[in-house]
Protein backbone atom coordinates (compact mmCIF):
# COMPACT_ATOMS: atom_id res chain seq x y z
CA UNK A 1 0.00 0.00 0.00
CA UNK A 2 0.97 3.46 -0.88
CA UNK A 3 1.84 6.41 1.94
CA UNK A 4 -1.05 8.76 0.41
CA UNK A 5 -3.81 5.47 0.26
CA UNK A 6 -2.87 4.77 3.57
CA UNK A 7 -3.32 8.61 4.31
CA UNK A 8 -6.85 8.40 3.21
CA UNK A 9 -7.49 5.31 5.06
CA UNK A 10 -6.92 6.70 8.28
CA UNK A 11 -8.72 10.38 7.43
CA UNK A 12 -11.51 8.39 6.59
CA UNK A 13 -11.90 6.68 9.68
CA UNK A 14 -11.86 9.82 11.51
CA UNK A 15 -13.83 11.31 9.54
CA UNK A 16 -16.62 8.27 10.36
CA UNK A 17 -15.83 8.68 13.86
CA UNK A 18 -16.82 12.23 13.97
CA UNK A 19 -19.66 11.61 11.21
CA UNK A 20 -21.66 8.58 13.06
CA UNK A 21 -21.79 10.42 16.76
CA UNK A 22 -23.27 13.36 15.00
CA UNK A 23 -25.74 11.52 13.16
CA UNK A 24 -27.31 9.67 15.83
CA UNK A 25 -27.32 12.78 17.91
CA UNK A 26 -30.21 14.68 15.31
CA UNK A 27 -33.37 14.92 17.23
CA UNK A 28 -35.68 12.87 15.63
CA UNK A 29 -39.58 13.11 16.58
CA UNK A 30 -42.71 11.38 14.79
CA UNK A 31 -46.23 12.95 14.08
CA UNK A 32 -49.47 10.84 13.98
CA UNK A 33 -53.32 11.67 14.20
CA UNK A 34 -55.52 10.37 16.69
CA UNK A 35 -59.21 10.58 16.30
CA UNK A 36 -62.38 8.85 17.87
CA UNK A 37 -59.46 6.49 19.25
CA UNK A 38 -58.21 5.13 16.12
CA UNK A 39 -54.33 6.67 15.00
CA UNK A 40 -53.07 7.73 11.58
CA UNK A 41 -49.41 7.11 11.69
CA UNK A 42 -46.83 9.70 10.27
CA UNK A 43 -46.19 7.73 7.12
CA UNK A 44 -49.11 9.03 5.31
CA UNK A 45 -48.83 13.05 4.16
CA UNK A 46 -52.73 12.98 3.28
CA UNK A 47 -55.24 11.83 5.42
CA UNK A 48 -59.22 12.23 5.68
CA UNK A 49 -60.56 13.08 8.84
CA UNK A 50 -64.57 13.41 10.07
CA UNK A 51 -65.48 17.08 11.02
CA UNK A 52 -65.01 16.70 14.63
CA UNK A 53 -62.28 16.88 17.10
CA UNK A 54 -59.04 15.32 16.48
CA UNK A 55 -55.45 14.94 18.43
CA UNK A 56 -52.16 16.01 17.12
CA UNK A 57 -49.53 13.54 18.28
CA UNK A 58 -45.75 14.13 18.38
CA UNK A 59 -43.37 11.90 19.84
CA UNK A 60 -40.07 12.96 20.59
CA UNK A 61 -37.05 11.48 22.04
CA UNK A 62 -36.85 14.22 25.17
CA UNK A 63 -37.67 17.66 25.58
CA UNK A 64 -38.11 19.57 22.29
CA UNK A 65 -39.86 22.35 20.46
CA UNK A 66 -41.33 22.03 16.87
CA UNK A 67 -42.51 24.68 14.31
CA UNK A 68 -46.04 24.02 12.78
CA UNK A 69 -47.32 25.96 10.01
CA UNK A 70 -50.97 25.19 9.73
CA UNK A 71 -52.77 26.76 6.75
CA UNK A 72 -55.62 26.42 3.95
CA UNK A 73 -53.12 27.72 1.58
CA UNK A 74 -50.81 24.87 0.03
CA UNK A 75 -47.92 26.85 -0.79
CA UNK A 76 -45.54 25.75 2.21
CA UNK A 77 -46.59 22.15 2.26
CA UNK A 78 -45.89 21.78 -1.10
CA UNK A 79 -42.90 23.85 -0.70
CA UNK A 80 -41.96 21.29 2.35
CA UNK A 81 -42.71 18.18 0.69
CA UNK A 82 -40.63 19.36 -2.79
CA UNK A 83 -37.48 19.98 -0.38
CA UNK A 84 -37.41 23.58 -0.59
CA UNK A 85 -35.34 25.32 2.00
CA UNK A 86 -37.10 26.43 5.28
CA UNK A 87 -35.66 30.04 4.75
CA UNK A 88 -37.79 30.65 1.76
CA UNK A 89 -41.30 28.27 2.70
CA UNK A 90 -43.70 31.39 3.39
CA UNK A 91 -45.38 29.60 6.22
CA UNK A 92 -42.39 30.19 8.67
CA UNK A 93 -41.08 33.71 7.70
CA UNK A 94 -42.26 35.43 10.88
CA UNK A 95 -41.07 34.24 14.84
CA UNK A 96 -43.30 31.15 16.04
CA UNK A 97 -46.78 31.88 17.48
CA UNK A 98 -46.81 31.50 21.38
CA UNK A 99 -50.11 29.57 21.88
CA UNK A 100 -50.98 29.41 25.28
CA UNK A 101 -49.45 27.01 28.22
CA UNK A 102 -50.96 23.32 28.17
CA UNK A 103 -53.80 23.99 25.34
CA UNK A 104 -56.95 25.15 27.71
CA UNK A 105 -58.50 26.48 24.41
CA UNK A 106 -58.41 22.97 22.67
CA UNK A 107 -56.96 25.03 19.52
CA UNK A 108 -54.41 25.26 16.25
CA UNK A 109 -53.89 28.83 14.94
CA UNK A 110 -53.84 29.11 10.88
CA UNK A 111 -51.41 31.71 9.60
CA UNK A 112 -50.15 31.80 5.77
CA UNK A 113 -46.63 33.57 7.13
CA UNK A 114 -46.52 32.26 10.94
CA UNK A 115 -46.32 28.60 12.98
CA UNK A 116 -47.01 27.58 16.00
CA UNK A 117 -44.49 26.49 18.56
CA UNK A 118 -45.36 23.63 20.62
CA UNK A 119 -43.24 22.79 22.96
CA UNK A 120 -42.02 20.55 26.25
CA UNK A 121 -39.51 21.68 28.61
CA UNK A 122 -40.75 19.85 31.56
CA UNK A 123 -44.65 18.75 33.28
CA UNK A 124 -45.65 22.76 34.07
CA UNK A 125 -44.19 24.04 30.72
CA UNK A 126 -45.49 22.71 27.67
CA UNK A 127 -48.01 23.54 24.74
CA UNK A 128 -50.05 20.14 24.61
CA UNK A 129 -53.07 18.36 27.06
CA UNK A 130 -51.62 15.46 27.50
CA UNK A 131 -47.99 14.31 27.82
CA UNK A 132 -46.90 10.35 28.58
CA UNK A 133 -43.31 9.11 28.83
CA UNK A 134 -42.98 5.95 27.35
CA UNK A 135 -39.38 5.03 27.91
CA UNK A 136 -36.75 7.27 26.48
CA UNK A 137 -39.71 8.74 24.36
CA UNK A 138 -42.40 11.65 25.16
CA UNK A 139 -45.77 10.68 23.22
CA UNK A 140 -47.46 14.77 23.41
CA UNK A 141 -50.92 15.04 22.52
CA UNK A 142 -52.63 18.05 21.60
CA UNK A 143 -57.01 18.10 20.82
CA UNK A 144 -57.93 20.30 18.26
CA UNK A 145 -61.53 21.54 18.42
CA UNK A 146 -61.19 24.75 16.82
CA UNK A 147 -58.82 26.61 14.11
CA UNK A 148 -58.16 30.20 15.34
CA UNK A 149 -57.32 32.33 11.68
CA UNK A 150 -54.66 34.77 13.26
CA UNK A 151 -55.35 37.25 9.98
CA UNK A 152 -58.76 38.00 11.27
CA UNK A 153 -58.95 36.72 14.74
CA UNK A 154 -61.33 34.74 14.22
CA UNK A 155 -62.61 30.99 14.74
CA UNK A 156 -63.70 28.29 12.77
CA UNK A 157 -64.96 25.31 14.48
CA UNK A 158 -63.98 22.21 12.44
CA UNK A 159 -67.27 20.93 11.90
CA UNK A 160 -67.68 23.71 9.63
CA UNK A 161 -64.35 22.94 8.04
CA UNK A 162 -64.82 22.82 4.00
CA UNK A 163 -61.14 23.27 2.54
CA UNK A 164 -58.16 20.84 3.43
CA UNK A 165 -55.84 21.76 6.80
CA UNK A 166 -52.02 22.11 5.70
CA UNK A 167 -49.61 21.23 8.26
CA UNK A 168 -46.25 21.42 8.19
CA UNK A 169 -43.71 20.43 11.18
CA UNK A 170 -40.10 21.41 11.28
CA UNK A 171 -37.12 21.46 14.32
CA UNK A 172 -34.13 23.38 13.49
CA UNK A 173 -31.42 25.08 15.11
CA UNK A 174 -30.20 28.37 15.13
CA UNK A 175 -26.74 29.38 14.16
CA UNK A 176 -24.13 32.08 13.03
CA UNK A 177 -25.12 34.00 15.77
CA UNK A 178 -28.09 33.31 15.06
CA UNK A 179 -28.79 34.56 12.16
CA UNK A 180 -29.94 31.50 10.45
CA UNK A 181 -31.35 28.38 10.85
CA UNK A 182 -30.53 24.90 10.54
CA UNK A 183 -33.34 22.54 10.01
CA UNK A 184 -33.24 19.23 11.68
CA UNK A 185 -35.92 17.47 10.59
CA UNK A 186 -39.85 18.36 8.44
CA UNK A 187 -42.70 16.06 8.49
CA UNK A 188 -46.00 17.67 6.21
CA UNK A 189 -49.77 16.55 6.46
CA UNK A 190 -52.60 17.15 4.48
CA UNK A 191 -56.30 17.14 6.35
CA UNK A 192 -59.11 15.73 3.91
CA UNK A 193 -62.15 16.25 5.52
CA UNK A 194 -65.62 14.14 5.28
CA UNK A 195 -68.82 14.15 7.02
Amino acid sequence: MTKSFKTKIALSVICWAFIVPTYAQIQRFKIAIEQEGLTTDSLKSEIQLKKKPFKIIIDMPQPLGVLINASFVSTTWEMAKNGKVLKYMPGFQNTGMADENKNPNKEILISDDSPNYWFFDNKESHRFDEVVQNGNWLMCKREIERLFIVENQSYENIQDMHQPLYLVFITYEWVNDFQDRLEKQRKWLKIDWKD
